[in-house]
C-alpha cells in the first residue's frame, strides 16, 4: 500500500464524519527542485486534492481524479457532522461560515458536502454541491471578489450575498 509522505499532508489529521464514518485528508501540491541536489517543497497555502479514507469499507478514493482541477486549488469543503442536542445546533466540520444555526429541531445531518474551489488567477471561487463521497459534484455559483457567502443552516440555504452601491444583491441556493 502506497503511504502519503507527511510533507503531502503536513500536519493534517484529517476531518472526520462520524455519520457515514469517512476521514477527509487534504493533499498539498509538491515540486521538486534541482537537479542533482533534489528538495521537494510543498505548497500549504493549496489543497491539490482530499484522499477520503471509507473506515468500514476500509477504501481510499480521491474527490478530484489527477488533473481535473487543472490550475484551481480546493480551499476547502464544509459539511453537516452531528446535532447538538444540548445547544440545539447543527455541528459543522468548519463553523466559518455559519449563520442562523441555533435552535434547530434534532435531525440527521445531510449526505451533502459543499467545495469551494479557488482560480488563483482570476482571485474567484467556485461553490459546488456533492455527497459526502464526492459523486454528482454540481456546480452553483462562481463568487467573484467582493462578494460573500455563507450558510443559513436553519432555512437549508446557501447564500451569496454581493454589495452594489448603496444596495445589495442576494441569491439563496437550496442546501
Amino acid at each position: 500500500m502506497k503511504s502519503f509522505s507527511r510533507n503531502n499532508l503536513g500536519e493534517n489529521q484529517g476531518v472526520y464524519d462520524p455519520q457515514l464514518n469517512l476521514i477527509y485528508y487534504y493533499l498539498y501540491p509538491q515540486k521538486i527542485q534541482g537537479f542533482f541536489d533534489k528538495k521537494v517543497t510543498t505548497d500549504f497555502q493549496h489543497i491539490s486534492n482530499i484522499a477520503i479514507w471509507d473506515i468500514p469499507k476500509k477504501r481510499k478514493f480521491f474527490l478530484y481524479e489527477p488533473k481535473e482541477l487543472g490550475s484551481l486549488f480546493i480551499r476547502n469543503i464544509y459539511f453537516e457532522q452531528a446535532y447538538d442536542e444540548q445547544t440545539m445546533t447543527i455541528v459543522m466540520n468548519n463553523n466559518s461560515r455559519n449563520l442562523n444555526s441555533h435552535c434547530l429541531f434534532a435531525r440527521e445531518p445531510k449526505n451533502k458536502l459543499i467545495i469551494e474551489l479557488y482560480h488563483p488567477d482570476k482571485k474567484e471561487t467556485e461553490l459546488w454541491v456533492s455527497d459526502k463521497w464526492g459523486n454528482g459534484k454540481e456546480k452553483l455559483i462562481t463568487v467573484e471578489p467582493g462578494m460573500k457567502w455563507h450558510l443559513d443552516i436553519h432555512n437549508d440555504i446557501l447564500r451569496v450575498v454581493e454589495h452594489t452601491g448603496n444596495d445589495v444583491e442576494i441569491q439563496d441556493f437550496a442546501w
